[in-house]
C-alpha cells in the first residue's frame, strides 16, 4: 500500500498534497458559508418557528448545517460539504489521492481539477453505473 510520503506507484506523479490541503479547506469553508447564508435566508422568511421542528421548540446556539439545509440545492452542497470532509480525512491519513475502491492512484489531473475527487477513473465509471456499494476503503 502506497503512501504518498513515498514514491508513488507505477511512476505515478506525487500529488501537490499540501496545495490540496488549501484548496479543500477554501471550497469547505465556501460551501459551509453558502449553507449558512441559505439557512438564515430560510429563518428570515420563515421566522424562528421555521427551526422549531428541529430543534423541539428550543432555540440553540449549536444549530447544525444539516438540521437547517432541507433544500433540493442544500442537499447537493451538503453532498459536496461531505465529500471535502473525506478528502481532508484522507489526507490527514495519508490516504488522499488513492482510490477508495481498488486503492490506485488517482490520476493528478484528476485531482487537481476536482480536489475531493476519491475514485480512479475506472472505478468511478463503474460507480456511476450503480455497482459498487457505498466507498469499502474510507
Amino acid at each position: 500500500m502506497d503512501n504518498f510520503d513515498t514514491a508513488p506507484a507505477e511512476g505515478a506523479a506525487r500529488p501537490p498534497v499540501a496545495a490540496a490541503e488549501e484548496r479543500l479547506a477554501r471550497q469547505l469553508a465556501e460551501l459551509r458559508r453558502v449553507l449558512c447564508d441559505a439557512a438564515m435566508a430560510r429563518l428570515d422568511r420563515h421566522g424562528s418557528d421555521a427551526a422549531r421542528p428541529v430543534f423541539g421548540g428550543a432555540a440553540s446556539a449549536g444549530w447544525s448545517l444539516v438540521d437547517l439545509a432541507p433544500a433540493d440545492d442544500d442537499a447537493r452542497v451538503l453532498r459536496e460539504v461531505q465529500r471535502c470532509e473525506s478528502a481532508l480525512e484522507r489526507l490527514s491519513a495519508g490516504r488522499y489521492g488513492r482510490c477508495v475502491e481498488c486503492d490506485a492512484a488517482i490520476a493528478p489531473p484528476a485531482l487537481e481539477a476536482r480536489p475531493e475527487t476519491e475514485r480512479c477513473a475506472a472505478c468511478q465509471a463503474v460507480h456511476e453505473r450503480g455497482i459498487f456499494a457505498p466507498s469499502r476503503m474510507s
